[in-house]
């Protein structure tokens, strides 16, 4: 997927789907979260999984418990990563490559 610039697993009626660079892959990723759960209301784990991996119990549509158990614990896998990198963080890596 990632030599594809696909982050997302994002198929099309002939296969994978390729985008140009990285940038161009998370930003095909926004939208589609935009568009398809984002601008319809759903803006959490159980209501994006409902629509994205739904399960039925007792007649009843709701998110797979084990798909949201797996975004949690990814979730708190990289919740202490941040967003930012300063100059700083760029020359402490390369003392420690």
């Amino acid at each position: 997927m990632l030599k594809n610039n696909n982050i997302y697993g994002g198929m099309s009626s002939k296969g994978l789907i390729r985008h140009n660079n990285i940038e161009l892959g998370v930003l095909s990723f926004v939208r589609l979260m935009s568009r398809n759960y984002y601008g319809k209301g759903l803006n959490n784990l159980e209501t994006i999984g409902r629509v994205y991996c739904p399960v039925y119990v007792n007649g009843i549509k709701q998110a797979s418990p084990h798909w949201i158990y797996l975004v949690t614990n990814t979730k708190e896998k990289y919740a202490s990563y941040t967003d930012t990198i300063t100059i700083n963080d760029l020359i402490e890596w390369k003392e420690r490559v």
